[in-house]
């Protein structure tokens, strides 16, 4: 993937390397990170009311020595890696290793990465250990990773926990907090403030926009237009990347022999129409590996639309480049770039009263608009066995 982002002349992959379904790198201290967190006993096949979950492991890990040898090997092609952790939601790989993170007062604690797909409830518990837990995760990704980002997460967060379990409640009087909705930017301020210590900048995605903001925020705007807007409105740093328009994973056309169909059709013409407004820092494309469990699937899946992201990227009106990618383990990777050409435009918007909710209701509200805005690749790798199981597993 990195000789293909060179290639094509992308110059950033962000790595998504936690998530619901499994933890891939080290983090000192945390040990059960990756002895449990990284592996998964079975695995959802398909997607809708049809899926199932079939048994079969799915392990492994980016010791330290690797990642460094890849970050080497992608600034040999002026690639920087930007690597991602999920925080506070995404998260239950780490609560099965540490349950003790966790609202334990109203979840049964998990015993394993889990096996299925989509939004998760379990989130971290509002406390300290919470917070030392996600500061050692974000110091492991700052001594591995030379980025001037760091990903923080906070995408897709569900509240119910939260509100439902008496010691969160507890807590939220403790700091001051009046609803279950102002514990995530509780959390965003503490992490944000960390990644700043160690002298980066934090990368959010939209979700952050639900409260303020805090200095030393890039965010990825992938709920579309009004996402985007809200955050050049606010004078936030912003990368566009709407999945509507720039998510590789969604199929290539209506037609029924797709594989695993998730999404509304992103066909390489409507690939071709991204802009990405003025203002804007850059633009990602993205590409969620769930159900690209091989190389060839995900070769297929973003190719040839990220050479017509890349265009659009570099050339603005008539091409540009960037791209990203993000796997199993959840892992992911992106890469994004300023059009070189300066101010970009673009001849539709989204209708006014289109609010980021989820993909199924935005799909149906542009259906029939001309409203591409993103120039960036967001994709999952596939996610790195420890090299003595690399020859008998493989990722979804």
């Amino acid at each position: 993937m990195i000789d293909l982002l060179a290639t094509h002349h992308l110059n950033v992959l962000h790595l998504h390397l936690t998530d619901d379904q499994g933890w891939r790198f080290e983090v000192p201290g945390y040990p059960r990170l990756t002895e449990v967190g990284a592996v998964r006993q079975a695995t959802q096949l398909g997607h809708g009311p049809t899926a199932t979950v079939e048994p079969g492991e799915h392990a492994g890990f980016y010791r330290a020595d690797e990642i460094r040898e890849l970050v080497a090997y992608a600034a040999d092609r002026f690639v920087t890696i930007v690597p991602e952790v999920e925080l506070p939601g995404h998260v239950q790989a780490a609560l099965a290793a540490y349950p003790e993170l966790g609202n334990s007062d109203v979840s049964t604690p998990p015993t394993g990465p889990w096996e299925r797909f989509g939004v998760n409830r379990r989130v971290l518990a509002p406390t300290e250990e919470s917070l030392a837990f996600g500061r050692a995760a974000i110091d492991a990704l700052c001594d591995l990773f030379d980025a001037e980002w760091i990903g923080i997460g906070g995408d897709e967060v569900p509240t119910d926990e939260w509100s439902a379990s008496p010691a969160a409640q507890v807590r939220m009087r403790e700091l001051g907090l009046s609803s279950p909705q102002e514990v995530q930017p509780w959390f965003t301020r503490a992490f944000v403030a960390h990644v700043r210590s160690r002298g980066r900048t934090a990368l959010a995605w939209d979700e952050a926009l639900a409260g303020p903001v805090p200095e030393g925020v890039r965010l990825l705007a992938w709920r579309g237009t009004v996402a985007m807007e809200e955050a050049l409105r606010r004078g936030i740093p912003v990368v566009a990347c709407p999945d509507l328009e720039v998510y590789l994973d969604y199929p290539q056309s209506d037609s029924e022999d797709e594989p695993i169909r998730v999404g509304p059709p992103l066909p390489i013409e409507r690939a071709y129409t991204l802009r990405v407004p003025d203002g804007a820092e850059g633009g990602q494309a993205n590409v969620w590996s769930e159900h690209l469990p091989t190389r060839e699937r995900v070769d297929f899946a973003v190719f040839p639309r990220l050479s017509a992201i890349a265009e659009r990227l570099w050339d603005g009106e008539r091409r540009c480049l960037s791209t990203a990618s993000r796997g199993d383990s959840p892992c992911s990777c992106a890469g994004w770039r300023r059009p070189a050409c300066g101010t970009v435009r673009w001849t539709a918007r989204c209708p006014r009263n289109v609010v980021p909710a989820s993909r199924a209701s935005r799909s149906r509200a542009l259906r029939g608009s001309r409203s591409w805005r993103s120039s960036w690749l967001v994709c999952r790798p596939v996610a790195p066995l420890a090299r003595k199981e690399r020859s008998k597993v493989t990722f979804r």
